[in-house]
Order: structure tokens, then C-alpha cells, then sequence
């Protein structure tokens, strides 16, 4: 942005990041009313600049550039739905923060399949208009392809993109700072990890858990060049996780162990298609992503073992701080 206004000025991206994760932990330190703030704030930001580039670019692109629709077939398209599967990733942060909701077993189920749907709609009209302004090879050459895009009609497009990047930046990074560290919370209330993490403060907020998970966000920011490899792997894991959560949800309807006031839509056809989907587009991701996730899948599953067998579990079950911060 500042680029764009004319200065020179470069922001040193690693210590940028450090103060940002920083300011992303006082905020969400300070009481729940902080972090809301700012993802509600920063998420109208972004859908609002969405949905006028979506009406705006809609308005002025060229139809003809979408014939043929799918030039390479359908196959052509799945690496790249893969690779972006962390852009609908959102929804699978919503049940961290179920207690925090009035009724979560309506609200939680409702919230994902709508945010699901939102997202789903605004991004593939987002790259439909984008496509129906410049043709794909041209867009494929580009640094920053909405911009390229939006400057085929309007000399701002660079700004307004650039704000909604800023904004939407803001939101992903407070929001997995936000609901992020009520998984180490969760787990200390578990006995999975030391019991002071499953604390909570006079205000309601599981500090111990949220220094934990900014400390984790400042580790990421020192490793540099590094982060792609992190992001590929994310992704990979990703795909993991949500497998793990579709089959848990079969044996748990299967054996009708947990009354649940939920279910899913065309069981169990809907959740097979899904598990058969996600581990297609798996085996579409790069090959250095996969090994090093069945790498890192492994040796999770050792230290779990490891962890019930050894004694540290009871350690973590037994330990209960002087102090709670």
C-alpha cells in the first residue's frame, strides 16, 4: 500500500510479524470483546470489497473469454482446488469456540454449513469475474492477478485490492490467534497437556493457552523462507484432519454411542463421497507436502503412545498451578 501511495518504505516482514502477533495477543488478552471487534470489523471489510469488486468487475467483462469454459477438462482444475482448500478452512475453526456461543449445538452446525456456503459462493464468483476480464493465460503471468484484472476497467483496482489483502491478512491472522490457542486449552482440560493451559483468568480468557499459540505464531514468523514449506504442509494436514472428523462421525452415528442433535444430511452417502473427495485431492498435492505430512502423522502417533504409556499423561493430569495468570 505504501508502494502505491509513493513511499519507499519498506516494513522488515519478520519483525512486522512479530509485532502483529503481538498486537493480535493484547487484543484478545484484554477480553473477548477485543478479538470480536476486530474479526467482525475486519470481515465485513473484506466481504464488502468482495462483493464490489464481484458487481463492479461483473459489469464490464468480456463473455466471450469464458469460451470454452474449461479448457483443460475438469481434472485440470482439482490440484488447484486442493491447494486452496485452506481458504474454506474458516468453517473448521468455528466449533473451537462452541462455548462461547448461546446454543451451540444449533448455532455451531448452522454457523459451519453457512460459512461454508458463503464462501463457496463469493470465491467462485470472485475468480469467475476475474477470469471474464483478462484471458487465463495472461492472469497466469501476473503477480497479483485480481489487479491485472481490475485494471482493465478502473485505474484504482491496485488500492482497492490491496486494502481488502490488508484486511482479510487482519482477520485470518487474529482469527486462528483467537480460536487457535482453545485447542491447547481444550487439551489441558483433557489431561492431553499440562492442566494449567485449561485455565481461564478473572475475564473469562484462556491466557495461559493464548501466550502459548502467540509463541507458536512468532516461531512461524522467525522461520522465513520456511513458511512455504509450513504452508504446504497445512494444507496436506489439513485434508488430514477433516478425514479423521468425517470418519469420527460415522462410528459415532454408526455406533450410536453420543445422542447427538445433529446429523448429517444424506448419511452415510454424504460423508463417504466426502472422504473419498478429500483423499483424491490429497494425492493431487505436491509430493514433498504429502511426504512430510505422513512423516509428521507418524511421528504424532508415536509421541501419543509415547505419551499415554510413559507417564506424562498422569503428569499432565496431576499438575495444577500455584497461580492462575
Amino acid at each position: 500500500l505504501l508502494g502505491l501511495l509513493g513511499s519507499g518504505f519498506k516494513f522488515p516482514i519478520t519483525v512486522t510479524t512479530i509485532v502483529l502477533a503481538l498486537l493480535y495477543f493484547l487484543v484478545n488478552a484484554g477480553g473477548k470483546s477485543g478479538g470480536r471487534a476486530v474479526q467482525l470489523i475486519s470481515t465485513f471489510a473484506v466481504v464488502a470489497i468482495l462483493v464490489l469488486y464481484i458487481i463492479w468487475g461483473g459489469v464490464n467483462m468480456k463473455p466471450e473469454l469464458l469460451t470454452p469454459f474449461m479448457p483443460n477438462g475438469a481434472a485440470s482444475i482439482i490440484p488447484c482446488a486442493a491447494a486452496c482448500i485452506l481458504s474454506f478452512s474458516g468453517w473448521s475453526t468455528i466449533p473451537n469456540m462452541s462455548e462461547e456461543f448461546k446454543n451451540p449445538e444449533r448455532d455451531v452446525p448452522r454457523a459451519s454449513l453457512l460459512c461454508l456456503a458463503t464462501c463457496a459462493l463469493i470465491f467462485a464468483l470472485f475468480v469467475y469475474v476475474m477470469n471474464g476480464l483478462l484471458p487465463g493465460s495472461v492472469l497466469a503471468g501476473e503477480a497479483t492477478p485480481p489487479v491485472a484484472a481490475m485494471n482493465t476497467f478502473t485505474t484504482v483496482g491496485a488500492y482497492i485490492i490491496t486494502i481488502g489483502g490488508l484486511f482479510a491478512c487482519i482477520s485470518t491472522s487474529n482469527g486462528l490467534l483467537m480460536t487457535g490457542c482453545r485447542i491447547p486449552f481444550a487439551m489441558g482440560r483433557s489431561g492431553d497437556l499440562p492442566k494449567g493451559l485449561g485455565k481461564v483468568n478473572a475475564k473469562g480468557i484462556c491466557l495461559n493457552a493464548l501466550i502459548l499459540t502467540t509463541v507458536g505464531h512468532i516461531a512461524i514468523a522467525l522461520t522465513g523462507s520456511m513458511v512455504y514449506t509450513l504452508v504446504s504442509l497445512s494444507v496436506c494436514a489439513t485434508i488430514v484432519s477433516w478425514v479423521l472428523t468425517v470418519i469420527s462421525s460415522l462410528i459415532v452415528r454408526y455406533g450410536k454411542k453420543v445422542k447427538t442433535p445433529f446429523h448429517a444430511f444424506g448419511y452415510p452417502v454424504v460423508p463417504i463421497i466426502a472422504i473419498a473427495g478429500l483423499i483424491f485431492m490429497f494425492t493431487r498435492l505436491a509430493k514433498n507436502g504429502i511426504i512430510m505430512t505422513i512423516v509428521w502423522d507418524a511421528l504424532g502417533i508415536i509421541v501419543f503412545f509415547l505419551f499415554q504409556k510413559t507417564g506424562l499423561k498422569k503428569m499432565c493430569n496431576e499438575y495444577v498451578p500455584e497461580e492462575v495468570i
